[in-house]
């Protein structure tokens, strides 16, 4: 997924949608957090 620059001034922040940066893959986990619960597209019981 896409970013785009930003700026914080006087305690305005201030998104530039002109300047992409380019992100990660997708897929890439950005957060260092493996998946944790039960599957969300498990059987479901009693069906």
């Amino acid at each position: 997924m896409d970013r785009f620059a930003t700026s914080v001034s006087n305690g305005v922040l201030t998104v530039d949608t002109g300047t992409i940066v380019q992100g990660p893959p997708i897929g890439t986990n950005t957060t260092g957090q493996e998946a944790e619960g039960p599957n969300c597209i498990g059987q479901a019981d009693g069906h």
